[in-house]
């Protein structure tokens, strides 16, 4: 059967020892699927030198880890080159055969290792989070999940020209957590109040394992797709399981039986549901400085609620004035979800651009951002992608500056380039790919030169760079 559906997460897991990777996504309508698929192998890429591609494999293939390779074409710095595509059967184990293809005096380098399991999937699959896709299933039985259906991906995927979002359950949350002494301690403080707001808001005080256990109900029973919070990435997420486990309780608030964990870019996971921490969307407002709720609240003009401390909280605590700290913590979900509201169509269309998932997206700084942007569009032209590395940082001339003439001047013109960098990079073809090295001859007519610095850049073919920024720009 077909079955179309919005992509929501991924992730991969092990069934029987065997990597799996399960896609979680909403149908038209309006049904939670998990679709699995067993069969995908991860690999990485090897440039032989001074050794016949055919032998080189040969020898790759003999290396523990390895369950085949095979000789193709990709791009190195925009150079057609043979490379060996090695395929690994454990994820796991990617990087460590990769080093050890690296090491071999006649392999000039390794390429694409250090790109995760299910980036490489969704790469290779064509499909990217946040968007509409089809594909030939079947039903799988006898699974653990909380969702209508679970089914294994048997075809090729194909996207589906939609643009709108599904109807997705969207819960905020917000937690008071009070020091007896200075800042809150997991070890000695307990949790004070959790309030949720999904299709109601409701606010559980009491007993701490009450509290506790109404939160992980009220997740399982609303079964949000995704959860609001802000600050939680960094507090509240390890402080409610560090406090549940002292009272006994498993904070399962995922689609599966798990806990939130700690994933990339230090963003916490919940499984099968995009958990976003709305204080790392706050961290590109730069007008506001102080990103605090309350700050940026205001700066959205949503208003700004009373500014209580810490102190205060404590106060009311020793008071035994717990309907303040609720009324406290509701007016503060509902800034939560204002503030979600406000950001979610931005968080969609930065996931389809960039192809990260919602949670990914929203805690990876720029740079990571940018950097996924990047590979995939360069995987896209059959262009290898080399290792991160650490380099230190190198100073280099910059824009001229010319020194003001003291005075009051009339009839002054004031130019202002839009886009400027990016522009001079389309117009004079700039891109790693473009780079003629000082030791390579081309004629100077197929070269644009940099003043002063004197490199050289190819005029044709269009670079890598070139073309994504022609496409972003456009």
């Amino acid at each position: 059967m077909k079955l179309s559906f919005w992509f929501l997460d991924i992730n991969t897991e092990k069934e029987d020892n065997r990597p799996e990777v399960q896609i979680w996504g909403i149908t038209e309508d309006g049904k939670r699927v998990l679709l699995l698929d067993r069969g995908f192998v991860g690999s990485f890429f090897a440039i032989p030198r001074n050794l016949s591609p055919d032998e080189a494999a040969r020898k790759i293939s003999a290396i523990k880890g390895v369950e085949k390779t095979e000789i193709t074409r990709r791009k190195h710095l925009g150079k057609e080159v043979d490379v060996i595509r090695v395929y690994v059967k454990d994820p796991d184990e990617i990087d460590e055969v990769a080093k050890r293809v690296s090491k071999m005096e006649f392999v000039e380098g390794c390429y694409g290792h250090d790109i995760r399991y299910s980036m490489q999937y969704m790469f290779e699959k064509g499909i990217s989070p946040s968007g509409w896709f089809e594909v030939e299933v079947e039903e799988e039985k006898n699974r653990n999940a909380r969702v209508d259906g679970i089914f294994r991906i048997i075809g090729d995927f194909k996207r589906v020209d939609k643009n709108y979002l599904p109807g997705l359950r969207i819960m905020a949350f917000h937690c008071v957590l009070i020091g007896e002494k200075g800042s809150p301690d997991p070890e000695r403080d307990p949790v004070i109040a959790i309030s949720v707001l999904g299709d109601d808001v409701r606010t559980f005080t009491g007993e701490e394992k009450e509290i506790l256990s109404s939160f992980v109900n009220y997740i399982s029973s609303f079964d949000p797709d995704i959860i609001f919070s802000y600050g939680a990435n960094k507090r509240d997420w390890d402080y409610l399981i560090r406090r549940a486990k002292a009272n006994g309780i498993y904070l399962d608030v995922g689609r599966v039986k798990s806990e939130p964990h700690t994933s990339v870019y230090g963003h916490v996971s919940v499984t099968g549901r995009a958990n976003i921490d709305l204080m790392d969307f706050a961290e590109d407002l730069y007008e506001v400085k102080l990103k605090t709720l309350e700050n940026v609240a205001e700066y959205l003009g949503l208003g700004r609620p009373d500014d209580i401390e810490e102190h205060e909280l404590r106060e009311m605590k020793e008071k035994g004035d717990i309907d303040s700290i609720a009324e406290f913590s509701r007016r503060r979900v509902y800034l939560i979800r204002e503030i979600g509201d406000k950001f979610i169509e931005y968080a969609v269309q930065l996931s389809q651009i960039v192809g990260l998932p919602l949670d990914h997206v929203a805690s990876a700084a720029v740079g990571f951002r940018v950097e996924w942007f990047i590979i995939r569009e360069a995987l896209g032209r059959g262009e290898l992608i080399p290792q991160r590395k650490e380099v230190s940082a190198e100073t280099y001339v910059g824009g001229m500056v010319l020194s003001p003439r003291p005075g009051i001047h009339s009839n002054v013109a004031v130019l202002d380039f839009a886009s400027m960098y990016p522009n001079i990079m389309v117009l004079n073809n700039i891109s790693p790919d473009t780079y003629i090295p000082p030791d390579e001859e081309v004629p100077q007519e197929e070269c644009n030169i940099a003043p002063e610095v004197g490199h050289r850049f190819r005029k044709e073919p269009p670079g890598l760079y070139k073309e994504i920024l022609r496409k972003l720009l456009s």
